[in-house]
């Protein structure tokens, strides 16, 4: 459990690590907020992205702010939020197990196997919790799906398709979508990295994939350096799941449907629904869950170290091994 006393350090405060700020600062009020900057490049944001031009970051939300790394290891803090850019998140994980620090990391957490590999043996069996923010895990209708999947209801996994579109353009009015880190290769960009839930969700339910196979395209009207659509052939469970995502496609999309043996399952994470078609009957559930409401809930396990090194720390095996898979094809 983080206490009042203890110190809260944010690697960043771009739009991911603003809405951290602003959640963490309801559940802390009393807690002293530091904030790591290099470029102090985003101004305040509101919840819906959009400037707030009426104060700043430090004084909204009682942060000191700083600029050298030297001072991180006077800090001690009880958690350290990572949400930099992408290919900088091993890093500063790792810096953040150096001062004894728990951590929540912006997903996806890190770029390769070999980064992997260092964090798993720096947090796997310690005391030190790691979280990665991949709140749509705490999405009701998953977890309803989880649950009827652990009691084995629906029989064998048959097949499975996910489709993911969104479109990059539109995700920050604030800024210039050719500067934000997802569509720069150096900083981690790449769809693969950035669009990455649903397929963390899959892993989430079904273990390891057996086969990979990618197939990555471009998008040569917008000349970015990174894929901006992939193709993704896997195997989980013996059965095989397709996914098609993109962030340079309209309209939004993020469904993924699943053919058991006993059940049609398609759930739709934009409109918050989920299907259950079984035994000739179908059954349909809504929730009114909102993307603020997971991160409020995940933010909830972070501040009570909820330790679920294992879990997570098998996942993001599980994902490196698909970054990997991608690399060998640029």
């Amino acid at each position: 459990m983080i206490n009042e006393n203890d110190n809260i350090l944010f690697i960043g405060l771009g739009g991911a690590g603003q809405r951290h700020l602003r959640i963490l600062r309801k559940l802390l009020p009393k807690n002293k907020f530091f904030a790591l900057r290099k470029k102090f490049k985003t101004p305040l944001l509101n919840s819906n992205f959009t400037i707030n031009n009426s104060q700043n970051i430090s004084n909204k939300y009682q942060i000191t702010e700083f600029s050298n790394e030297d001072f991180l290891y006077k800090l001690k803090p009880k958690l350290t939020v990572i949400s930099c850019p992408t290919t900088f998140h091993a890093k500063y994980t790792e810096i953040a197990s150096d001062i004894e620090s728990n951590v929540l990391v912006e997903k996806p957490g890190l770029t390769s196997l070999e980064e992997f590999e260092k964090i798993n043996r720096l947090f796997i069996g310690s005391k030190k919790c790691y979280f990665v923010s991949f709140q749509r895990l705490y999405n009701p209708l998953f977890i309803k799906l989880k649950k009827h999947l652990q009691n084995n209801e629906f029989g064998k996994l048959i097949r499975g398709n996910v489709k993911v579109s969104s479109y990059v353009p539109n995700w920050h009015p604030y800024e210039d979508f050719n500067e934000l880190y997802a569509c720069k290769r150096e900083l981690g960009g790449g769809v693969l990295l950035t669009e990455c839930h649903e397929l963390n969700m899959i892993i989430n339910i079904f273990g390891n994939p057996q086969n990979i196979k990618i197939t990555p395209h471009y998008n040569k009207n917008f000349n970015l350096n990174i894929e901006d659509t992939i193709f993704i052939e896997t195997t989980f469970q013996n059965a095989k799941i397709d996914f098609d995502v993109s962030f340079l496609r309209k309209p939004s999309q993020r469904e993924i449907s699943l053919i058991f043996e006993k059940a049609k399952i398609f759930l739709d994470l934009d409109k918050n629904i989920l299907e259950i078609e079984k035994d000739e009957e179908k059954n349909t559930f809504h929730s009114e869950f909102t993307n603020e409401d997971m991160f409020l809930n995940q933010a909830k396990d972070v501040v009570n170290l909820k330790n679920n090194n294992k879990q997570i720390l098998s996942n993001q095996r599980s994902l490196s091994l698909i970054i990997d898979t991608l690399k060998n094809k640029l």
